[in-house]
């Protein structure tokens, strides 16, 4: 309570936080928060190679454990029909407590043609391989504003995820993605049509929207701006 109340300002990367803050502590001005979203580097898209296009090349990008839902995406993809299994492959990028436990379920599955671990991936290199995919799935039940996120918007693509915290702030249904409960039958629900949806458009869309939104020009001047304001009210004191 004591360095709440000393702050000169607090800073909050989605929307969700800053109200959250508000309405938990009632005698903090509004006057003195700010919020602006989280900003990355960005890169040209990148040509993807020859592939299939009758192939959906989904990914996800994170610690693998329950918090992040791959156990969601696995179940998922397990209960679709055979003949959409076949149009399906899934990249997990990361690593984590759980990856073991999961490369297990996926080999009891039979899935191991169709699901490809391939851990830890150097920041540099994680672009162009978001470059290659399709679609990006995220069925995270805990998360402030994800970066992976951002990431796969700067990289085109299509977003599927959940209205955990923050995600609703990068990801607008049927523009630039789904939002869905975070539950497995609801994520299938999406896989089994997955057909239906315009996946090439929301991935324009996404790119378009992380341009305008989530480059990391647009932060660094929201930063200097909240710098200078609170610079000018102190001297004007």
């Amino acid at each position: 309570d004591f360095v709440i109340r000393s702050l000169d300002c607090s800073v909050f990367i989605a929307k969700i936080g800053q109200e959250n803050f508000l309405l938990e502590n009632p005698f903090i001005m509004k006057e003195k928060t700010f919020f602006f979203h989280n900003g990355i580097d960005d890169k040209p898209l990148e040509k993807k190679k020859t592939k299939n296009d009758d192939v959906f090349n989904i990914c996800c990008v994170g610690t693998i454990c329950q918090r992040k839902g791959q156990y969601l995406l696995i179940e998922a993809f397990n209960n679709l029909p055979q003949e959409i299994k076949d149009r399906i492959h899934i990249s997990l990028y990361g690593t984590g407590p759980d990856i073991n436990v999961l490369e297990q379920l996926v080999e009891k599955y039979k899935m191991t043609n169709n699901v490809s671990f391939y851990g830890n991936v150097p920041n540099e290199k994680i672009h162009t391989l978001l470059c290659n995919e399709d679609i990006f799935i995220l069925m995270s039940n805990n998360e402030g504003l994800p970066i992976s996120i951002i990431e796969a918007m700067r990289a085109g693509l299509p977003i599927i995820s959940t209205f955990t915290s923050g995600i609703p702030e990068l990801v607008t249904p049927l523009y630039n993605g789904i939002l869905v409960n975070c539950e497995m039958k609801a994520l299938l629900s999406i896989l089994v049509d997955i057909d239906k949806y315009n996946w090439a458009s929301m991935g324009e869309n996404s790119r378009k929207r992380f341009e305008n939104e989530f480059n990391f020009s647009n932060m660094l001047c929201s930063y200097c701006d909240m710098l200078d304001y609170n610079v000018i009210k102190n001297k004007l004191r």
